[in-house]
């Protein structure tokens, strides 16, 4: 019975030994395991920092370029399009209403942006009420047509939510990539167009 006693004292310890090392090769498996989580999700959430708009969730300007770069680069820059949006009268909006509904507006049509745009393109924020769209594999009737959609998505959209009394309109300029085009002159021919549009744009209402 002794020995038995022995042999079965030695049983459980032994038992009790590989339980007590295999729980601490999984709490360290699951130490790495959270920390490779919470890397990636720093790297990711850092990613987006740097590659999207605080304000809006949009693309930036960086992202955006980038995008273009590699776009252009690829062979098929033939199919390629930016269109140049500006929202009309802004500073007017700023001024009348205040800094806030300004911030306001601009969410908006990054939501309109995102709504309308859809899978037909990438839209960005470039920097204070500029946008930016890029499409890819559109022919030139549907990049008119995705324009005249966004301006007629942003005339729609309820403003009166944002203050009593707001309109907001944007002008829209349309380029397509030609042969040799880098990223700056692409931007400065839709810039160009947008412009042209804008000198028929009637007054923001205040």
């Amino acid at each position: 019975r002794v020995a038995e006693s022995g042999a079965s004292m030695f049983g459980l310890a032994l038992f009790l030994g590989f339980l007590g090392f295999g729980m601490r090769g999984w709490a360290r498996y699951a130490a790495r395991s959270a920390h490779a989580r919470a890397s990636a999700e720093s790297s990711a959430f850092y990613e987006r920092l740097a590659h999207h708009d605080a304000l809006t969730g949009l693309p930036n300007r960086r992202k955006f370029e980038l995008e273009l770069t590699t776009a252009l680069s690829s062979g098929g820059r033939l199919d390629v399009a930016v269109l140049m949006i500006d929202v009309d009268k802004f500073k007017k909006i700023n001024d009348g209403y205040s800094l806030d509904e300004g911030d306001e507006v601009l969410k908006g049509i990054g939501r309109i942006l995102q709504a309308v745009v859809g899978k037909h393109g990438m839209p960005a924020r470039l920097a204070g009420d500029e946008f930016v769209v890029l499409c890819r594999g559109l022919d030139p009737d549907k990049v008119s047509e995705l324009a005249r959609r966004l301006q007629a998505g942003v005339k729609a959209y309820d403003w009166q939510r944002v203050a009593p009394g707001l309109a907001v309109s944007i002008s829209v300029g349309e380029a397509r990539a030609s042969a040799g085009d880098a990223v700056s002159s692409i931007l400065r021919r839709s810039d160009l167009t947008m412009y042209e549009s804008k000198r028929s744009v009637d007054p923001v209402r205040i």
